[in-house]
Order: C-alpha cells, then structure tokens, then sequence
C-alpha cells in the first residue's frame, strides 16, 4: 500500500479497493491505475484486514467495496467506515444486484455499482466525489430515475428480472439454445441454419419461450415525458 505523502499524492483522489476476486482486484487496478487524478491507495481481500488497517495513519477517500465478502458483508464493513470517516464516500460493488443491497447503499448514502460497468460511469463518478459538496447517488445498473409517477419502482424490476431467471429453468433445450443464439446477435435464419430446423420453427420457439419467462414490459419503466416536453 502506497502512503507516501508526497505533495502530488495528495491533490489526487484516494481510493481503496475490499474485494476478495482476485481477476476483478486486477481488472480495477489496471484500470484505475491509468488514471491520473486517481491515487490506488491499496487493496485488501478481507473486510477484516482492510478494518485493520483503519488503525494507521491512512485515509482513503473512496472505498470501492464489494457487497459480499468472504468473512463479513460489505454493509457491515461500510457501517464501520463510517463510523470512524464519516467523509469517506462508500461505492459497493456486486455482480449480482438486488432490492435488498440497493436499498442498503440508500440508506448509507452509498452508491452501488454493478461489477463490468468500470469505465465512464466510474470514472465521472470517483473524481467528484472528493468534493463532498457534491454527492449524488450513482445507482449505475440502469441509472432510473425515482419518481412516484412510475408505474414500477427500481426494486421491482429487479425482481421481476429475477423471477425470470427462475423461470429460465422451465425452458426446453432447444429453446435455450435458440436463445442463447439470438442473444449472441445470431440470425433467425442463421439460427435455423446451425439447429437444423426451419425459420417458422425458430421464430415458435421465440414465443414460446417469451411466454414463459414472462419478460417484464421495459416500457412500464421509461419516462419519456419530460424529454417530449423539450423537443417542444
């Protein structure tokens, strides 16, 4: 862990990385590591060993923390964050979100990122939030506004989501090859090319299977009035 008080040092944003997977650490590290005004201020494996270390002179600035940790949540490791630095700005990190962590980051005025989404959307949001006049929530997985005009909350469409990848289960093995086909940007035709089969049966296959999953209507969670009401 780099603490060397150099004068540069200490004009750049100081971020800590908890998280356990090891692929992601290096990811993280090599990303921010090309960042100039980003200082990685060390990384830890354990919700223990980073609390730990809280015992030094170091402080970081940001904590990008994953959600679940191996000896502890990342909620539990947060609470303690902030209990000792309260101007410490907690980003959780998951791969798989849910209403329950989301709700949690709300409550500690966190934000929540899903793991993948390390470019843009990180960046904007490490480098201002060193100005602690300026935080907003950065709930990046689609990045919805609340507002009680919308037919569904956030938190229920992650468990609409959620219910469809129960119902995946359901599906027959032609069916999900057809749909892993065409997730993988492949054809109808091409499709009926590689199983087979013929396009009609393709394209039956298709329904069928959307039938099943009951894939929620992203219409219900798009606003698009004000953005109609400025092209007036």
């Amino acid at each position: 862990m780099d603490t060397t008080p150099h004068s540069k040092a200490r004009q750049r944003v100081k971020v800590v990385i908890i998280d356990d997977d090891k692929n992601y650490v290096n990811i993280l590290i090599k990303f921010l590591s090309c960042e100039d005004k980003i200082w990685l201020y060390g990384h830890y494996s354990s919700g223990q060993s980073f609390l730990q270390g809280m015992n030094t002179p170091f402080r970081p600035d940001i904590c990008l923390l994953d959600i679940n940790l191996g000896d502890m949540s990342g909620v539990q490791c947060a609470e303690v964050v902030q209990k000792r630095w309260p101007g410490c700005h907690i980003i959780f990190m998951t791969a798989f979100p849910d209403p329950k962590t989301i709700s949690e980051a709300k409550r500690l005025n966190a934000d929540y990122i899903e793991k993948g989404t390390i470019g843009e959307e990180l960046l904007d949001k490490l480098i201002p939030s060193i100005n602690h006049e300026k935080k907003e929530q950065f709930i990046s997985i689609k990045n919805l506004k609340e507002d009680e005009n919308h037919r569904k909350d956030y938190s229920q469409l992650l468990m609409d989501l959620s219910s469809v990848q129960d119902r995946v289960k359901c599906l027959s093995k032609t069916q999900l090859k057809v749909l892993q086909y065409r997730k993988s940007g492949v054809s109808i035709d091409e499709v009926a090319h590689k199983l087979g089969i013929k396009r009609d049966t393709v394209l039956t296959h298709v329904k069928r299977a959307s039938q099943k999953l009951q894939i929620p209507n992203l219409w219900d969670y798009i606003d698009i009035r004000e953005s109609l009401k400025s092209k007036d």
